[in-house]
Parts: C-alpha cells; structure tokens; sequence
C-alpha cells in the first residue's frame, strides 16, 4: 500500500515539471492594396463566425480530408463610410489539389487587430463583412 502513493506522488510532480507549449500564434489578417478576390478560391462553407477581443473564430466545412488545407484572410483596406465603419473580409482557400471527397468541418483562428480603424486605437467599434457570410459582425476593441 505504501508504494501505490509514492507513484502517484511521482506522476503529480512529474506532471508539474513539464514545460508549457508555446502560445498558439493565428494568422494576421491580411491588408492587401487594391485586393480582388482569386479565381482560383476552393469551396468552402462558413458555417459559423465568432470574435473574441482580437481573434476571429471561423467554422468552416470544405470537400478534401487527405490533404492539408490552406486558409488566409484578407481585406483591401478600404472602409465604408458609415457609422461605425465596416471593413470588408475575404476568405481564400487553397486545397492543395486534395481531390478527396470527405466532408471536413476545420476551425480557423485569425487575429484580426489591423483591422483597427486608423487613428482609434481603443474603445471604439467597427464592423466587418464576410464574404459568403451573412451576418455582420461587431468589432469592439
């Protein structure tokens, strides 16, 4: 009986010496001057967005499953004149010539804190657009 808390205490203190992982870093959104859209855009379904502080949560559903699929997110730049001002996002996604016929539900982390109204840097709101999305989404930061 005495050795059965002896392991245990050694599996708790061992676990306590593991280093932590590093942060997970997300792609930035991108801003690209005068951006238009690729043809070459894979399918893809934006079933949910999500956005919390600075990090844009995207559910995805895309036709593959046997090879690893790209996503990068982008805007021009450009704000609409409104009040607050919206921003619109593009999706691109590249499938890597995976021709596989899974369906694939993926979720994609991107921050998007350069899509900050210039010169409002706290306390201030601007709304985004997705494309093939249909719901605006608020950015309060």
């Amino acid at each position: 009986m005495k050795k059965i808390p002896f392991i245990l205490m050694f599996v708790i203190s061992g676990c306590s010496l593991t280093k932590n992982s590093p942060k997970k870093v997300f792609p930035s959104l991108i801003i690209q001057d005068n951006y238009l859209l690729s043809k070459d855009n894979a399918a893809f379904t934006i079933m949910s967005a999500d956005l919390k502080k600075d990090n844009l949560t995207l559910i995805v559903q895309y036709g593959g499953g046997c090879k690893e699929h790209e996503f990068k997110l982008f805007t021009s730049g450009l704000f609409q004149k409104k009040s607050p001002p919206r921003l619109k996002l593009f999706l691109e996604h590249n499938f890597n010539e995976d021709f596989c016929k899974k369906l694939v539900i993926d979720t994609l982390i991107f921050n998007v804190a350069n899509g900050r109204y210039p010169g409002e840097e706290s306390k201030y709101k601007v709304e985004f657009e997705l494309d093939k999305f249909n719901e605006i989404i608020q950015y309060k930061y």
